[in-house]
């Protein structure tokens, strides 16, 4: 696969799994794959006493829930895994990467890639991570709120001080709150009073969360057993605010990441302000490209494990070497430049709007049998279209059966906004009381669902007072 120059390869972080992915390649001996895995199952063999590829690519490959679950060391050696080998496949077809950007769990996979450290001390340090935590965490979730971080700040200064955070700032319209099981039970009242989506991650610790200090200085202890060398390329780090330094001592700043928040949206942002427009995803799945596409229509995406959409979907002219990002104190002080970009920006907006327009007519009226309800293939096959377009995914990949979460990696609340999508397109109007998303984990449990709905509506058109 042929990139353009200057990408920013975006690094996901713990929900970046997807089951089976690589296992052919790595059967077949493919040997960027065999050479990251054989180095990561020496250290997995050593630590854990069974290999990662063992785990990871059994007959049956288990579900990122059963990992997050029962075995959380193998889903985060398997991720950082998948995001190496990523990088080498990328670099390996002409990808020019002029900064690496990692999120959560990522800047691991992103640092290796660097060259900081080697792919047995980043195994190593991952399990070191899994340990730190289990020893010194408590028990803690995490919920996604889908409204910009000033408003969940203002929802988090209602609790007691210290007992909530801010975890992560995805984008204007998503971050994440940590902290114990029962307080996220309460926001999610009050998010629910205020017309705000909340969705729990599923996490066993309140991740980013000054609680974690404990595991933080013990992850810290253990990584400075690992030698560290200079990055070899620009590394960006959403949790320091800044790019890694030659001298800095890498273990400290490592264990910071469990209590400090992932400041994802500043990052790209000077990155944007700074020049960059082409983003890759370094790992599988489409998160953090979905992310920047929300508030950046005009980026240019991609993701390495794309065989069949080799090519991002918009284009944009390649940029120069970006520059180190643009706090956002200076940003606010350039009104002219924000003006011109969205000068520039308007007219394409305004014809994306207009093309996103007309096929979402056209799909409120799905084929329909003799009785006037709507063929179920058909409406599968429109929903399989309307996934891929928003995700990006070739339409292949998404089988009925597939797990959005599990297997396909799209986050609870992309799922959230996937399903107002799906609603707004079929005009089924507001979902009904106790709807749940975790209840529609497939397209084909969707399909069912809507398929009741329009043939609920039609019946209902033909008994009118």
């Amino acid at each position: 696969m042929n990139f353009p120059d200057h990408v920013v390869g975006l690094f996901p972080g713990q929900g970046a799994y997807v089951p089976g992915l690589l296992k052919q390649q790595w059967t077949e001996g493919v040997p960027e794959v065999a050479e990251v895995y054989s180095v990561v199952d020496a250290v997995a063999e050593r630590r854990l006493g069974s290999t990662a590829t063992a785990v990871v690519f059994a007959q049956d490959p288990p579900s990122l829930e059963t990992l997050l679950r029962e075995e959380p060391e193998y889903l985060q050696l398997a991720i950082m895994s998948t995001s190496v080998i990523a990088f080498r496949r990328a670099r390996g077809s002409g990808t020019d990467f002029s900064v690496l950007l990692g999120h959560s769990l990522g800047e691991i996979a992103a640092l290796v890639s660097a060259g900081v450290w080697s792919i047995e001390d980043g195994a190593s340090i991952v399990c070191d991570r899994v340990g730190a935590l289990r020893e010194h965490a408590p028990q803690g979730g995490l919920l996604a709120l889908a409204c910009p971080a000033r408003s969940a700040r203002k929802i988090v200064d209602l609790f007691e001080d210290g007992v909530l955070a801010l975890a992560v700032d995805n984008s204007t319209t998503q971050c994440v709150v940590s902290g114990p099981a029962e307080s996220l039970h309460r926001i999610r009242g009050i998010a629910d009073l205020l017309g705000i989506a909340a969705t729990p991650v599923a996490s066993p610790y309140g991740f980013h969360h000054p609680a974690l200090a404990g595991a933080a200085r013990e992850l810290a202890a253990r990584a400075a057993s690992y030698p560290a060398g200079r990055p070899a390329l620009p590394v960006y780090s959403p949790i320091l605010g800044r790019f890694y330094r030659d001298h800095d001592d890498f273990a400290d700043l490592l264990g910071r990441h469990l209590v400090h928040p992932v400041g994802f949206r500043d990052a790209v942002a000077g990155l944007w302000d700074g020049g960059a427009r082409i983003f890759t995803e370094v790992g599988a799945g489409r998160i953090l490209t979905g992310l920047i596409r929300r508030d950046y229509p005009l980026a240019v995406t991609s993701g390495v494990f794309d065989e069949a959409r080799a090519r991002p979907t918009r284009s944009a002219p390649p940029t120069p070497a970006v520059p180190v990002p643009v706090a956002p104190a200076q940003r606010e002080a350039a009104p002219a430049q924000q003006a011109t970009a969205q000068q520039e920006a308007a007219p394409a907006q305004q014809a994306t709007a207009q093309q996103e327009a007309a096929p979402a007519q056209q799909e409120t009226a799905p084929a329909q049998d003799g009785t006037g309800v709507p063929v179920r293939a058909e409406l599968l096959r429109q929903l399989q279209e309307l996934y891929a377009d928003e995700l990006e995914y070739p339409v292949e990949v998404l089988e009925e059966s597939s797990s959005l979460e599990g297997e396909l990696g799209v986050d609870s609340m992309r799922q959230v906004q996937l399903l107002a999508k799906v609603r707004a397109v079929f005009d089924l109007g507001a979902p009904p009381a106790g709807f749940r998303t975790a209840d529609y984990p497939n397209l084909s449990t969707i399909t069912d669902f809507v398929l009741v709905k329009l043939s609920a509506d039609d019946a209902g058109a033909g008994h009118g007072g």
